[in-house]
């Protein structure tokens, strides 16, 4: 029986041709748009390549009798120094082509950065950060001779281009609204008024909810698979060698059908649960970088991670790059608990339909009687 409507549901949601094309189109679009809109703002999250970056000092500051560790120690932080004895920052950085510069007084620093050179300054900031800790730290301990400086280069992710990233979060995005691919099931019952013939027969709500659930995912992965491939050829986009992206955008289209399943079970009307899950979607899409790019997002982190998106999002984004990432964990254990409570939620649902189905049936072969 099972295997019977799982054949039946495929065929009604292959033949729903809007459908399908905005699930294949629909990323293509939006990357397109906004890769092209945002790639300027993008470009300022590059990955930190080697740079050099000028200093004065101040001869009573006793950093400027450690000038060689400075230098092993910086190569080692992924830059170069240059020391000057004179100068202004500015004119030094715009004359020596410096992405930073540090002016070091005798209990103090400022670090210049150039325009377009923000991650080049924050590797600086930290860089003398490192150094200004440990000075102090030698000086309370009164360990001059054997001060020694050691700083922990910055791991940077590296280039993320304005296609990588839209092309990778609008799929996701585009993944949540699967579960519109029901409305063509919906729809077929209604009119044929199926869903009453099988709540009073003797199959189980786990097979009828897993009988729409299964070729959703299905037909989901197909349409998912044209679509990347589709965006591969026309804009490179690169989602990484990471076993955990193909793991992740699974876990999605599941928890995307089941989370459907239960909106469209909970309302019983497939407008209203078209507009409640766009909203819902919407929203945690908002929160999650789908509009406005998590790296740059005034959002608290606190109110961030509430989003299973965010998590997802991140998870690819940095698979994709890195090859692996600290929320991986996250965007599993987030895409299975929606999975699990929106399957047990949707049989509930089912369960209480059919037990009513049953009574009024049972009540009207009563009066007849």
């Amino acid at each position: 029986m099972l295997w019977y409507i799982i054949k039946n549901n495929l065929k009604l949601m292959l033949r729903h041709k809007w459908v399908i094309v905005m699930l294949i189109a629909g990323p293509v679009i939006t990357t397109a748009v906004l890769s092209s809109a945002f790639e300027s703002m993008l470009s300022a999250y590059e990955g930190t390549k080697e740079f050099l970056s000028g200093y004065q000092i101040n001869k009573e500051n006793p950093l400027s009798t450690y000038a060689e560790e400075m230098q092993k120690n910086a190569k080692a932080a992924g830059f170069s120094l240059a020391e000057f004895d004179t100068g202004e920052p500015k004119e030094l950085m715009e004359k020596h082509n410096l992405s930073s510069f540090a002016k070091i007084e005798k209990d103090s620093y400022t670090v210049y950065t150039m325009h377009g050179k923000e991650n080049e300054g924050m590797v600086t900031e930290y860089f003398y950060n490192s150094l200004f800790e440990e000075l102090e730290l030698a000086s309370i301990q009164g360990n001059f001779p054997k001060f020694s400086l050691s700083v922990t280069k910055l791991e940077t992710m590296p280039e993320v281009s304005s296609t990588d990233y839209y092309g990778i979060i609008y799929h996701v995005f585009f993944l949540w609204c699967c579960s519109i691919c029901i409305s063509a099931v919906f729809s077929s019952e209604k009119k044929n008024q199926i869903g009453k013939k099988y709540q009073v027969s003797g199959v189980k709500s786990l097979t009828l909810e897993l009988g729409k659930a299964i070729p959703c995912i299905l037909s989901t992965l197909i349409t998912l698979g044209i679509s990347m491939i589709i965006s591969y050829f026309l804009f490179g986009i690169t989602w990484g060698n990471s076993l955990m992206t193909p793991c992740i955008l699974f876990l999605t289209v599941v928890a995307a059908t089941m989370f459907g399943l239960f909106v469209v079970k909970l309302t019983n009307n497939l407008a209203v649960s078209i507009v409640v899950i766009f909203m819902i979607v919407w929203m945690a899409g908002f929160i999650g970088g789908s509009f406005e790019t998590y790296m740059f997002s005034a959002w608290s982190e606190n109110i961030k991670v509430l989003s299973p998106v965010y998590h997802v999002n991140r998870a690819l984004v940095e698979c994709s790059q890195m090859g692996h990432s600290k929320y991986c964990q996250s965007a599993i254990l987030y895409l299975t608990g929606i999975s699990v409570v929106c399957l047990l939620g949707t049989i509930l649902l089912q369960e209480t339909v059919k037990t009513t189905w049953i009574n009024k049936i049972g009540k009207k072969g009563g009066t007849e009687k």
